[in-house]
């Protein structure tokens, strides 16, 4: 519980948010934070108790992030950077920083932190094209894919 805390706050620190997800990656009790970011629709009336991340990932990251959480098992942090969708399809850039956790579930199936760090909110309104313009000049600045922290 301890080792969960201390990695949560570290990951609020550098992160726009931090979430703890179950075994099959779904976000449990999603933060007002994540919410925000992938625009839940009808927030007002209806709060989620979970929901699917593996369902916010473009299309075009889907066998990346396949390969990324095949790895997840590695009891080392690990980050990605791929391209996310809101419940609205809009696309957004973000680097996604994961670090396995003791479960505290019965069946003791490992349970996953993880960080997300957005590029940009802006390029929810933007076109395609421009936004498709400015991943070609721009790259988020960070730790290498795949490197350990």
């Amino acid at each position: 519980e301890a080792l969960l805390n201390a990695a949560k706050s570290l990951l609020a620190v550098m992160c726009d948010c931090c979430e703890q997800l179950s075994h099959d990656w779904k976000i449990v009790q999603p933060s007002n934070k994540v919410l925000e970011m992938f625009r839940f629709p009808n927030l007002r009336k209806e709060r989620p108790t979970h929901f699917d991340l593996v369902q916010c990932i473009a299309v075009e990251d889907q066998d990346r992030f396949t390969n990324f959480i095949a790895t997840s098992h590695v009891n080392a942090p690990s980050s990605l950077h791929l391209q996310m969708k809101d419940f609205h399809g809009g696309l957004f850039d973000v680097q996604l920083f994961h670090m396995p956790v003791p479960s505290l579930l019965t069946e003791k199936k490992p349970q996953h932190l993880v960080g997300i760090i957005t590029k940009d909110n802006r390029e929810h309104r933007e076109a395609p094209l421009a936004r498709a313009r400015r991943r070609e000049v721009a790259s988020i600045a960070s730790i290498p894919e795949g490197a350990m922290l």
